[in-house]
C-alpha cells in the first residue's frame, strides 16, 4: 500500500491497492479510499481512464489516475498506478457434417474468444487453411479437419490458437414400405413384405417386439428397421391375421310352454368348435312363454362365426267366458262375470278401456284378458247400463209481452236433473208475442224423460200521446208534430186539408181546416193503438216577407244554420254577417221562397241586385242564372202582372268574399221603384209534393290509376257524389294522387220541369245521361263546375255514368242538381239507384286433377242488367302459384304446379261493384309411373336385351351398346353407331295430345362434335310419312336438342321446340321434352329452358314403326322414360333429383330371339 507524505497539519491521504495485470477485454476495476488521522474522509473519486474502461493491449504499463475531491472543500488530491494489459486468446477451428453419399460441404472456420463486442470482421484479416481426409464417398463416421494459419492474422489485442476440427458423415435416409399385412388364419406363420429404397437394404422385422412369425389370429405391431450402417429408415404397421370364418346354424327354435326349459340346437362347420349360446342375454335355458333372442357365438380364437335367431315359447291357450252384461242405472258400479279354463287364471278386465267399474248409464266395451304369462286368452263383450226413467212437468205457460224473455217452469222427479228446454227449436226463452212449442228434455246421462206443451205470449196494449196544435196562418212557421206511443214504436201522421209534413213539422199551404191524425198500427208484440186527431184552422196570409234559409257554405248544401222570415230582401251586409255568430261573414249562401203579389194590372220589372252570384225561378221558370262571382250588379226580368195574383218566386244567392249585397226590387208604371214591401211578400212554403224515391246511392268503383283500367281496388255504393278529399284518399288502397273513379246507376227526378246537373271536379270529369255523352271535360283543372240542363219527367229514372280522374293536388268530385222546385245541392241518396248486383256462380270441378294437368274452369253471371261485364280469375289460396290461360275470360284453363288444395275465384265487375264466387280444386301428386308406357333402367346384369320396367313389355335389343355403371345402377354406352332397337307397337302412340320423353344423358363430347349429324337419344318417327315423335338434335351438326312431333300428313310435317344450350361433356344431365296439349317445352335438370306454344295438335300414329334409343349418340344413357301425359314441373324435378323408381332387377337378360335385323336406315 502506498500513502501520500504527511502534509502540514492533519493531512488527508489516498490509499488503494496496486491494480492486477489484466487480459484484453477485462474492464478496469479498482477501489481507492481517502482518510486522515481521524478516519475516512468523505468526498468524490474520479478515475482516468474511468472505471469499467477496457484497455487496449500495448507494450509497457498503462497508467491509472485517481483524483479525490473532499466533500468539505479543500485541496484536491491525486494518485497514479500502473498496470499491464496482455493479448486475449482467440481459438480457430472448423466443424462440418454431411449425409452419406452427398457432395462434400464447404468448410467454414469458427472462432471463439472474442471479447468487448469484437467480431471477426473487426479484428481479423485473411482466412485460415482448412483440409480433411474425408471424401464424398466416405462411409458413416468422423473425420479430422486440419486448421493452420493460412493468411489469417489478428490485431494486437488477440493471440491466435489453431484447433483441429471434425467432419461427421451421417447415415442417409431410406424409404421403408410394409405390405401384405392382411392375412387369414390357416395355421401357418405370416410375414409382412418389406421393400426399401434404395432396394436390397438389410432390415430387421419384429412382430409385437418378437422376431418370430405370428401364427394365430390377431393384430401384431410390425416394426421394420434398416440395419445397413450407411442408411437409416423404419416403417410401422399392423399385420392382421383374421379369424377364419365358420358357419353357425340354429334350429329347434319353436316351442310351446310346458314348464320345462327349452334349448336351441347349434351346429358348426367345421364341426365341434367351442362357443357360447345365450337366450335373451342369459345362459340359462328359458322356461316361461315368450320370445328370446338367441345368439350362438364361436369362442375359438382362430375362428369367427355367430348366428342369431329367436326361440319362441308360445303360451298355452286358455278359454275365457264373460256373462252378467245387462244392468240398469242405480248409482252403483256394475261388473261382468269372467270365468277361465283352466280355472283361476289371473287376468284383467276393462270397461270402455278403463279398469274402474262403470256406474253411469251407457254401453261399455268389455275386454277380459288372461295376464298369466304362460297362457293366452281373451273375450269381448258389451256391458249395458240402461238410463233410469225420470218424470218431467211443465207449468207457467201463459205470459204477456213486456220486452223480456219468458220461459216455462220445469220440474223433474227426481228433482234437480239438468234439462234442455227449447221454444220452437230455440234454446232462448221467447220475448216476442206468439205461441211457442215447448219441449223439455232431461239432459242427464243416467236419466231419460221429456215433456212438451205450448207457451203463449199475448200482445201488449199501447196508447198515443199527441201534443196539441195551434191555429195558424199561411206563411207562419211550421209546427212540430210531437207524438209518441207507449210501445216506443214510431207514430204515423196523416193529413187532411191544405198542409203537408216537412222535416217532421206541419207546414200549411193554404187557408182552411187541417186535421192531423196520429196512428200506430202495432206490430207482432203490440196491439194497434187508438188513433188521436188534432184539428186547426188556417187563416189566409196577409203578407209579411219571404221564407229565408241561410247556409254556412256557398253551395246551399246540408242543413241551414238559420231559418227565418225576411220581411224584405233588401240587404247590404258590406263586410259583415247576416247573423253574427251564426252565419259567416264570407262563404255563405241564402235561399228565399214565397210569393209576390202585384198591386196593378201592368208590366212589372223585377231587379235582383247582388254581390256575388244569384239565380231566380219565377212561377217555375229560371229567369236569372248569374251564378258566378261579381261585384254589385243588377239582373232584371219583366212580366205582365195581374193585380192581387200571387206569383211563386225562389231566389238563391251566394257570397264568396268582400262585399255582400242581396236585394229584391220591383218597378212598374204605377209602382215606385224600390224594395218589394213586406205586405206584398207571402212566406208561402215551396211545393215539396214531388215523390221521394227509394234509392240508396250510385255504384262506385275506385281505381289505383288514372285510366280506370283493370279491376277496381275499391267498389261500394256511395250515398251521394259529394266529395272534397283535399289532399287525401277516397279509401284505403287508393293513392292520394293518380287515381280514378266511376259512378254508375240511375237518377230519379221528382218534378216535370227543366233540371240542371252540376259536375264540380278537380281534375277531369265526363258524364253520360241515358247513354249520351253530355259533359266531356277530361282535362287537368282546378275545382270547376260543368253543367247540363234537360227537361225532366217526375218519377222517371235516367241512366247516368260519371267518370273522374285525379292527377295531383286537391281532389274534388261533386254531383249537384236544381230545378224550379228542387233545391240546389247534392242529389240525395233517395233519388240515386245503383245498378243491380250481378250474381256469379263458378262451376265445380267434378274430380281430382293431377299436377300440371290443365283444369277447365267456367262460371255463369246473372242479374247483369244492361251493364257490360269484365271478368278476372284469381287464386285465393294454395301451396303454389296457379297460372290461368286467359284470366279475363269467363271460361279458361288453369295449371296447378304442385299437389295440394287450391281455391280459385271468378270476379265479375259491372262498372261499379265486384262480385265473386270460388271453387276448391284438389290436385294430387301423380305417381311417376302414371301413364308410363315405356321405361328402361338398363340395370340388367348381362345379355343383349333391355327390360321395359313399365310392364308394357316393350323389350329392347342391344346393337353394340355396352353395359356400364350409370346415374343409378346400370347404364348403356353408345359410340355413335350402336343403339337399342325396340320393336314397334301401336300402344306407343299417344291417344290424347300429351307426351313426355325423358332420359339421363352423359355425352362424351358436345352434340355438334358427334359424328352423326342428328344424334337422337329417343327416336320413333318417320320423316317421309310424317308420323311419330323424337327427342333429338333438330338441326344438322348443332346443339339444338329438342322435341319433335309429327302432326300433319305430308313429308316432314312437324312441330319442334329446342334449346341451344350446349350439354357439358362427361357430365350427367336430365333431359325431358314435354307437350301438354298446348305448349311444347324442353327441360334440363328439371328446369324449363325452352318452350313454344303450338296449340292443340295430335301425334300422328306410327303404328308398327320401330323405336331406337341412342342412335347417333356418343356417351352414356340411363333411365329412359316415355309417358302419354305431360309431366308437371314437380314430376320433372323429382326425376332430375334422382327419382329413379321401378328399377329393373339385376338379372341376366339372355339373348333376345324376338327379331333379327340389319342396321336400319333412318330418314331425318
Amino acid at each position: 500500500m502506498t500513502a501520500l507524505p504527511a502534509m502540514a497539519g492533519d493531512a488527508t491521504v489516498i490509499t488503494w491497492n496496486q491494480p492486477t495485470n489484466i487480459t484484453y477485454g477485462t474492464p478496469i476495476s479498482v477501489a481507492a479510499t481517502a482518510s486522515n488521522s481521524s478516519g475516512p474522509v468523505a468526498g468524490t473519486f474520479v478515475y482516468n481512464p474511468p472505471l469499467g474502461t477496457v484497455l487496449q493491449q500495448a507494450s509497457g504499463n498503462q497508467r491509472i489516475t485517481a483524483t479525490f475531491t473532499p466533500a468539505s472543500g479543500g485541496r484536491t488530491l491525486r494518485s497514479n498506478k500502473n498496470m499491464q494489459v496482455s493479448a486475449a486468446p482467440l481459438s480457430v477451428t472448423c466443424t462440418a457434417t454431411k449425409v452419406f453419399g452427398a457432395a462434400m460441404p464447404t468448410l467454414t472456420p469458427t472462432y471463439s474468444g472474442f471479447v468487448n463486442g469484437d467480431t471477426a470482421g473487426s479484428v481479423l484479416t485473411g482466412s485460415p487453411a482448412l483440409s480433411t481426409t474425408a471424401t464424398a464417398g466416405s462411409p458413416v463416421g468422423s473425420y479430422p479437419i486440419t486448421v493452420t494459419r493460412g493468411t489469417l492474422s489478428a490485431n494486437n489485442n488477440y493471440s491466435l490458437t489453431y484447433v483441429t476440427g471434425s467432419l461427421t458423415v451421417t447415415p442417409a435416409t431410406s424409404s421403408v414400405t410394409l405390405s401384405n399385412l392382411a392375412r387369414t388364419f390357416d395355421g401357418a406363420g405370416k410375414a409382412a413384405t418389406v421393400t426399401t429404397v434404395p432396394a436390397g437394404l438389410t432390415t430387421s422385422v419384429t412382430y409385437n417386439g418378437n422376431a418370430a412369425l405370428p401364427v394365430n389370429a390377431g393384430s401384431y405391431a410390425v416394426v421394420a428397421t434398416v440395419t445397413n450402417p450407411n442408411y437409416t429408415g423404419t416403417a410401422n404397421g399392423t399385420l392382421t391375421i383374421a379369424p377364419a370364418a365358420a358357419t353357425v346354424t340354429l334350429s329347434g327354435l319353436a316351442n310351446t310352454y310346458d314348464g320345462a326349459g327349452k334349448a336351441a340346437t347349434v351346429t358348426t362347420a367345421p364341426a365341434g368348435l367351442s362357443g357360447t349360446i345365450t337366450y335373451g342375454g342369459n345362459a340359462a335355458l328359458p322356461v316361461n312363454a315368450g320370445s328370446y333372442a338367441v345368439v350362438a357365438t364361436i369362442t375359438d380364437a382362430n375362428y369367427t362365426g355367430s348366428a342369431n335367431g329367436t326361440l319362441t315359447i308360445a303360451p298355452a291357450v286358455a278359454t275365457v267366458t264373460i256373462s252378467g252384461l245387462a244392468h240398469t242405472y242405480d248409482g252403483a258400479g256394475k261388473t261382468a262375470t269372467v270365468t277361465t279354463a283352466p280355472a283361476g287364471l289371473v287376468g284383467t278386465i276393462t270397461y270402455g278401456g278403463n279398469t274402474a267399474l262403470p256406474v253411469n248409464a251407457g254401453s261399455y266395451a268389455v275386454v277380459a284378458t288372461v295376464t298369466d304369462p304362460n297362457y293366452t286368452g281373451s273375450a269381448n263383450g258389451n256391458l249395458t247400463i240402461a238410463q233410469a226413467v225420470a218424470t218431467v212437468t211443465l207449468s207457467d205457460l201463459a205470459h204477456t209481452y213486456d220486452g223480456n224473455g219468458h220461459g216455462a217452469t220445469v220440474t223433474t222427479a227426481p228433482a234437480g236433473l239438468p234439462l234442455v228446454v227449447s221454444y220452437d227449436a230455440s234454446n232462448l226463452p221467447p220475448m216476442n208475442a206468439g205461441s211457442y212449442d215447448v219441449v223439455a228434455s232431461v239432459f242427464d246421462p243416467n236419466y231419460t224423460g221429456s215433456a212438451s206443451d205450448t207457451l203463449t205470449i199475448a200482445q201488449a196494449g199501447q196508447t198515443i200521446t199527441f201534443a196539441e196544435l195551434a191555429d195558424t196562418m199561411v206563411g207562419d212557421a211550421d209546427q212540430p208534430l210531437n207524438a209518441s206511443a207507449t210501445s216506443g214504436l214510431p207514430v204515423t201522421f196523416t193529413i187532411s186539408g191544405p198542409a203537408g209534413i216537412v222535416a217532421g213539422a206541419l207546414r200549411v199551404t193554404d187557408a182552411g181546416t187541417v186535421t192531423v191524425t196520429a196512428t200506430q198500427a202495432g206490430d207482432g208484440n203490440w196491439a194497434a193503438a187508438l188513433p188521436v186527431e188534432r184539428t186547426i184552422t188556417v187563416s189566409p196570409a196577409t203578407g209579411g216577407g219571404l221564407l229565408a234559409s241561410y247556409f254556412a257554405n256557398m253551395t246551399l248544401s246540408g242543413a241551414p244554420v238559420l231559418s227565418r222570415i225576411d220581411t224584405q230582401v233588401n240587404f247590404d251586409w258590406a263586410n259583415g254577417s247576416p247573423a253574427p255568430g251564426v252565419v259567416p261573414t264570407n262563404n255563405f249562401s241564402v235561399r228565399w221562397d214565397g210569393e209576390i203579389v202585384p198591386r196593378f194590372n201592368e208590366a212589372y220589372t223585377l231587379t235582383f241586385r247582388t254581390d256575388d252570384g244569384v239565380r231566380v225561378w219565377f212561377n217555375g221558370l229560371l229567369i236569372v242564372n248569374h251564378w258566378y262571382d261579381r261585384g254589385v250588379a243588377n239582373s232584371n226580368y219583366t212580366f205582365s202582372a195581374q193585380a192581387g195574383q200571387p206569383y211563386r218566386i225562389r231566389m238563391e244567392y251566394y257570397e264568396n268574399g268582400g262585399q255582400a249585397v242581396a236585394q229584391l226590387r220591383w218597378s212598374s208604371a204605377s209602382e215606385t221603384a224600390g224594395p218589394i214591401p213586406s205586405s206584398q211578400l207571402l212566406p208561402t212554403p215551396p211545393d215539396t209534393s214531388g215523390p221521394v224515391g227509394t234509392g240508396t246511392g250510385l255504384g262506385a268503383a275506385y281505381f289505383a290509376n288514372e285510366t280506370l283500367t283493370g279491376m277496381p281496388a275499391v267498389s261500394r255504393v256511395d250515398a251521394r257524389v259529394d266529395f272534397n278529399w283535399g289532399g287525401g284518399s277516397p279509401a284505403t288502397g287508393i293513392p292520394v294522387d293518380s287515381f280514378s273513379a266511376r259512378w254508375t246507376g240511375d237518377i230519379q227526378t221528382r218534378y216535370t220541369e227543366p233540371y240542371t246537373l252540376i259536375l264540380r271536379s278537380d281534375d277531369g270529369v265526363r258524364m253520360w245521361l241515358d247513354g249520351q255523352l253530355v259533359i266531356n271535360d277530361w282535362v287537368l283543372r282546378g275545382a270547376t263546375n260543368s253543367t247540363y240542363t234537360f227537361n225532366a219527367e217526375a218519377g222517371r229514372r235516367y241512366r247516368i255514368q260519371i267518370e273522374y280522374f285525379e292527377r295531383f293536388g286537391s281532389a274534388v268530385a261533386q254531383l249537384h242538381w236544381y230545378s224550379a222546385r228542387e233545391f240546389s245541392g247534392a242529389i240525395p241518396a233517395t233519388q240515386l239507384y245503383p245498378l243491380p248486383t250481378p250474381v256469379v256462380q263458378v262451376a265445380d270441378v267434378p274430380q281430382l286433377k293431377a299436377e300440371g294437368e290443365p283444369v277447365n274452369l267456367s262460371g255463369t253471371v246473372s242479374n247483369t242488367g244492361t251493364a257490360s261485364m269484365a271478368y278476372a280469375w284469381t287464386q285465393v289460396s294454395g301451396p303454389a302459384a296457379a297460372t290461368f290461360q286467359t284470366a279475363n275470360q269467363i271460361a279458361t284453363a288453369a295449371h296447378f304446379p304442385v299437389a295440394g288444395t287450391y281455391e280459385v275465384q271468378l270476379s265479375a265487375f259491372n262498372g261499379h261493384v265486384v262480385v265473386s264466387d270460388s271453387t276448391v280444386i284438389t290436385v294430387v301428386a301423380p305417381d311417376l309411373n302414371s301413364a308410363l308406357v315405356a321405361h328402361y333402367t338398363f340395370d340388367e346384369a348381362s345379355g343383349d336385351r333391355v327390360i321395359d320396367s313399365s310392364g308394357k313389355q316393350h323389350t329392347g335389343i342391344l346393337y353394340g351398346a355396352t353395359r356400364t355403371t350409370g346415374k343409378q345402377g346400370g347404364a348403356l354406352r353408345f359410340n355413335g353407331t350402336t343403339f337399342v332397337y325396340v320393336q314397334g307397337n301401336e300402344d306407343l302412340d299417344p291417344t290424347t295430345p300429351a307426351l313426355t320423353l325423358a332420359a339421363w344423358l352423359k355425352p362424351d363430347r358436345t352434340l355438334a362434335q358427334m359424328a352423326h349429324p342428328y344424334p337422337m337419344p329417343i327416336y320413333r318417327a318417320d320423316y317421309a310419312t310424317s308420323t311419330g315423335y323424337a327427342l333429338m338434335v333438330t338441326a344438322n351438326e348443332t346443339e339444338r336438342l329438342g322435341l319433335r312431333i309429327h302432326h300433319l300428313a305430308g313429308t316432314g310435317q312437324r312441330m319442334e321446340t329446342f334449346t341451344a344450350q350446349a350439354l357439358t361433356p362427361n357430365t350427367w344431365v336430365h333431359v325431358a321434352g314435354v307437350y301438354n296439349g298446348s305448349v311444347m317445352s324442353i327441360h334440363l335438370n328439371g328446369v324449363q329452358v325452352a318452350s313454344r306454344t303450338v296449340g292443340a295438335i295430335n301425334v300422328r300414329a306410327a303404328g308398327e314403326l320401330a323405336m331406337f334409343l341412342g342412335k347417333g349418340f356418343e356417351g352414356l344413357m340411363d333411365d329412359v322414360r316415355i309417358y302419354h301425359r305431360a309431366l308437371s314441373g314437380s314430376d320433372l324435378a323429382a326425376l332430375a333429383q334422382g327419382g329413379l323408381n321401378q328399377q329393373a332387377p339385376g338379372v341376366n337378360a339372355g339373348t333376345d330371339q324376338i327379331v333379327s335385323m340389319a342396321s336400319p336406315t333412318i330418314t331425318l
